[in-house]
Order: structure tokens, then C-alpha cells, then sequence
């Protein structure tokens, strides 16, 4: 639906008015006076793309959790973008295209669309846009109320599994981090650690086979500690894909961890029951 949108833009929209454009799904807040503060943004410091925070709630509205970038700045210069690419991703800022204003015309001259992955697909979005802009502007305070668990959400869909998937956003971000002139050598390719976690946690919470997946999670693991050596593998991904690392390591762990949580959506799930009684 995105890519047609896109495609009519370019068709019927005059150069004076086909500036940016953005995303938002039907059932998300956004604050008010939004818009007006993007278009001033605009107007003042004429950025390719504007970045900002948001709140992500469930589906009561109850709170979850809050990101937003370090500062109110503009960015421009390989150094100071690619600083920033990074900084995004660790603080959960960079895939999600709801919390951004997109320079349409770099998006229409470069045919940039989304891709037909079932998962990933704004990720891959944003890292070819990346490749393609000059400067950046990040506000630093949460303008977006995204509504996780909803129906039709990447959260509540059980997409099944897709290695492919992070292979091809290790590849992304890899080419984007080279436009750059970041430094590939330490980016650990997350395909496996994330790969493993989440065969380890679906399977679970599913009540699938736990032994074919734990022999699975196994093969994985020891592949990648065969190419990085474990220190390597340490030092070469994120804060959340060492916890990751270290709950692969503990299968054991893992395991109870899991069934906390298990039993903590049940407890759940009893106390919406008996609210409804």
C-alpha cells in the first residue's frame, strides 16, 4: 500500500508540494500540534530526515517503555551520521518508520519502497534511505504513541521464523555502515544469537519440540563460536545480544526464566477473567 502511495506521489504531486512525507498506523497517538512542529523543523533546518522519540503502550494504554535520540541536533558529515545510525539502533530509534519524516523526493529519484519481507522490511526501508541522505535531524523528546499488541501488529502476528531475515539486514546494515566508513570488522552478524533466542522462546511458549530446538539452537551456536571465537562473539554484538549470548549459554536458565513468564501471562490473563466477572 506504502510503495502505491509512493508511486502516485511521484506521478501526481507537483515538486512544491511532493516534500515529506510520513508514517502512521490508524490506531497509534500522535501529539498535538505534531505536524506543525515537523513543518517548522522544515522550515528551519531543511533536513532529509527528522527523527523523534516515542512512548510504546499495549493495548489498555498501559506504559511500556519510552526512546527518544540524546539531543535536540542536526547531523551531516559521514562521521557524525554514522555515529548516529549506531546510537539509533541501540535505542531501539532506527527501524520503526512512525517516528520519522522522510524526505519523499530522495525516495522517488533513489525508487526506494519496502520490500516484501514478512518481517524486517522497515528495517531494510531505512537502511537504504540512510544511504541516500545528507543531513538529519533528531528531536529529543517523545512526539508518537505507538499501541503495541494490537490486531494486525509485527508483535501480535506469529510470523514463523526467518533466518533469511537477518541475514539480509546483517547485509544492509553492513553496505549502509560502509557508506559511512564505520568500521565492519567488529559488527557481529546477530543472525545467529537472535536466531537462537527466538527458536529457544517461540518454541516454548508454544509448547513446541524443545529438543529439536534446543539440538538446532545448538548447531547454530557452535557455528558462530567456531567463526568469532566466544570473546569475539562478546565483543562483537550489542548490550541485548549479550544477554541474548549469555541465556543461550544457559539453557537452563532460559528455561526458568521462561516459564516466569509463562506463568506471569497466565496470572494475567486470570486477573482480565475476573475483572470482566
Amino acid at each position: 500500500m506504502v510503495n502505491t502511495i509512493l508511486k502516485e506521489a511521484d506521478l501526481f504531486c507537483p515538486n512544491s508540494v511532493r516534500i515529506n512525507f510520513t508514517i502512521y498506523h490508524a490506531d497509534d497517538i500522535i501529539d498535538n500540534g505534531l505536524l506543525t512542529y515537523l513543518a517548522n523543523l522544515l522550515f528551519e533546518e531543511s533536513p532529509d530526515l527528522i527523527v523523534f522519540g516515542y512512548r510504546k503502550v499495549d493495548s489498555n494504554k498501559k506504559f511500556i517503555r519510552r526512546r527518544t535520540p540524546k539531543e535536540n541536533r542536526l547531523y551531516k558529515g559521514d562521521k557524525a551520521l554514522g555515529n548516529l545510525l549506531l546510537a539509533l539502533e541501540d535505542n531501539e530509534l532506527f527501524n520503526p518508520p512512525w517516528n520519522k519524516l522522510y524526505k519523499l523526493d530522495i525516495i522517488i529519484q533513489n525508487k526506494i519502497s519496502f520490500s516484501a519481507l514478512t518481517l524486517g522490511e522497515d528495517a531494510v526501508f531505512n537502511y537504504c534511505f540512510f544511504r541516500k541522505l545528507n543531513t538529519i535531524y533528531s528531536v529529543a523528546k517523545p512526539l508518537y504513541t505507538y499501541v503495541t499488541m494490537r490486531n494486525g501488529s509485527a508483535t501480535k502476528r506469529q510470523n514463523k521464523f526467518q533466518l533469511l531475515v537477518f541475514n539480509i539486514l546483517n547485509e544492509q546494515k553492513k553496505i549502509t555502515m560502509n557508506k559511512f566508513g564505520l568500521n565492519t570488522d567488529m559488527v557481529y552478524e546477530t543472525a545467529s544469537i537472535v536466531a537462537c533466542y527466538d527458536l529457544m522462546k517461540r518454541a516454548f511458549l508454544q509448547r513446541d519440540s524443545l529438543k529439536s530446538t534446543v539440538t538446532n539452537m545448538k548447531k547454530i551456536r557452535k557455528q558462530s563460536i567456531v567463526k568469532y571465537g566466544f570473546w569475539g562473539t562478546i565483543l562483537r554484538c550489542s548490550i541485548k545480544n549479550k544477554i541474548k549470548l549469555f541465556l543461550i549459554y544457559h539453557i537452563q536458565l532460559f528455561k526458568f526464566l521462561l516459564c516466569l513468564q509463562l506463568l506471569y501471562l497466565r496470572l494475567l490473563r486470570i486477573n482480565e477473567y475476573v475483572k470482566h466477572m
